[in-house]
Parts: structure tokens; C-alpha cells; sequence
């Protein structure tokens, strides 16, 4: 096994080496190019194993290394909307516009960053810019289905959610949208079908059971509400909402 581990370094390190001396024959930024991709590969690397800082750290490496490199800067913006820093994601997604204007991945990240900013309208507008791009891409319209929703445009949202089940029949989060619109429209068989799906999909998305919780609730369907909001208190980080789906439990149990 060590004769095997040493062979496959041996192996990679001849392969490196090669390639760095082909690129010496092309010039300093094929040589960029090159070492700022090595680092973008081991920002993903981190990023994948929960390591985040140093997977941001990587990706800034990369980006000194070559400063057009467009990959280091929709994957550091996309991991920064993962971890809520939108203001970081919205700098990254303006530099790369300043690179590129074709590429879909800063209307995407900009508009996820202006969602969690709560910034609805400008998130539709970048989600919107997206899908122009790129017209079969689950990812903008579950993002703009969200923001309708969020803005009272249900409609809209159910029409953004169903393309992006199409595109995508295991979106996760385009069925919860989808079900919360139809909850808000009244139409609640629909929404706890989406509500179910969405738990079929993934048992441990807690929103679902709260929001089914909710539609239960708004059917008197009192054994099955305290179920799922009990689910959800077990499942949720959020001591705020926990609160609020245990005041719900007792309203129905006075």
C-alpha cells in the first residue's frame, strides 16, 4: 500500500512538473492560470468538507494569484450567500461583472444575495437576468419563486416554482416555496402535497413541518399540527421560531 501511495505521488508530481514546464513556454499567465486553478481546486475541497475559511482563503489566494480568474469568484460568492455574507457575495458578484457580463452565475449569486438581504425586488431583477441567460436553470426561478412569494406574488411564484420542478423534479426548496404560496392562496390540499413531497425528499428540512404544521392548523386538523411544529422544535436551531411553533401547541391545547 505505501509502495502504491508513493507511486501515485510520484506519478502526480511528474505530471505537475510537466505541465509547469509547458507552460513556461507559453508565458507567466498560463502559469497563473494554472496555480490560481490548483488553489480554486483546494477551495472546493475545504468547502466540501465543511471547512470554509480555509476554502475562502483559497479562493482569495487564487484570485491574487490571477485576478480574472472567474470560477475563484462565483465560487467564493456562492459560498459567501451560504454562510449569510451577502455584502462579501454582492462584491465578489460586482468584480466578476466587471471580467464578465455573460456569465449567469453573478445574476444568480447577486440575486441570493439580495434575497437574504430581503431586498426582494432587486433579487427578481437579477433572477430575472439569469434566466434570460439561461432559460434551463432550476436555480433562478426557484429564486425568483421565492421572492414573488415573499412579495405577495403567488401566482408568479407557483409559475417560477413549477418550471424549476421540471428542470429539477427533486427541488427541494422549489416545493416548499411552491407549497407556501399555495397555503397563502388557500389552496391547502396542494400546499400539503408540496409540504410532503418536500419532507420525502429530505426528512430533516424543518421548514416543511412547520409550514405543514401551519396548514394543519388552518384546517383544525389539531393531533397532526402539534405533530409536525413538536417535529419541527426537535429539528430546529431557530429558538425564535421554536418559540413560535410552541405558543402555537398551546393555543390548540388549552
Amino acid at each position: 500500500m505505501r509502495k502504491k501511495n508513493y507511486n501515485i505521488r510520484l506519478c502526480t508530481t511528474i505530471l505537475i512538473g510537466l505541465c509547469l514546464s509547458l507552460l513556461l513556454c507559453t508565458g507567466c499567465s498560463s502559469i497563473n492560470m494554472f496555480m490560481a486553478e490548483l488553489h480554486v481546486g483546494w477551495g472546493e475541497f475545504h468547502a466540501k468538507s465543511g471547512h470554509y475559511d480555509e476554502a475562502i482563503a483559497e479562493y482569495t489566494r487564487a484570485i491574487e494569484i490571477y485576478p480574472n480568474d472567474l470560477k475563484a469568484y462565483y465560487t467564493r460568492a456562492s459560498l459567501y450567500n451560504y454562510l449569510g455574507e451577502y455584502e462579501l457575495a454582492l462584491t465578489d458578484c460586482n468584480n466578476l461583472e466587471n471580467i464578465t457580463r455573460y456569465n449567469p452565475n453573478i445574476y444568480t449569486n447577486r440575486a441570493i444575495a439580495y434575497a437574504g438581504l430581503l431586498k426582494y425586488d432587486l433579487a427578481i431583477a437579477e433572477a430575472t437576468k439569469a434566466i434570460v441567460f439561461t432559460g434551463n436553470w432550476a436555480l433562478p426561478f426557484a429564486i425568483r419563486g421565492m421572492a414573488y412569494s415573499e412579495t405577495g406574488q403567488y401566482q408568479l411564484a407557483i409559475e417560477d416554482t413549477n418550471r424549476a420542478i421540471v428542470l429539477d423534479p427533486k427541488y427541494i426548496n422549489a416545493y416548499n416555496t411552491r407549497g407556501l404560496s399555495y397555503a397563502s392562496l388557500g389552496e391547502y390540499e396542494k400546499a400539503l402535497a408540496d409540504f410532503n413531497k418536500t419532507i420525502e425528499l429530505n426528512e430533516y428540512f424543518t421548514e416543511a413541518y412547520f409550514n405543514r404544521g401551519k396548514v394543519y392548523q388552518e384546517l383544525d386538523m389539531k393531533p397532526e399540527a402539534i405533530a409536525d411544529f413538536e417535529k419541527f422544535i426537535s429539528l430546529s436551531n431557530d429558538p425564535a421560531r421554536k418559540d413560535q411553533a410552541q405558543q402555537y401547541i398551546d393555543e390548540m391545547t388549552e
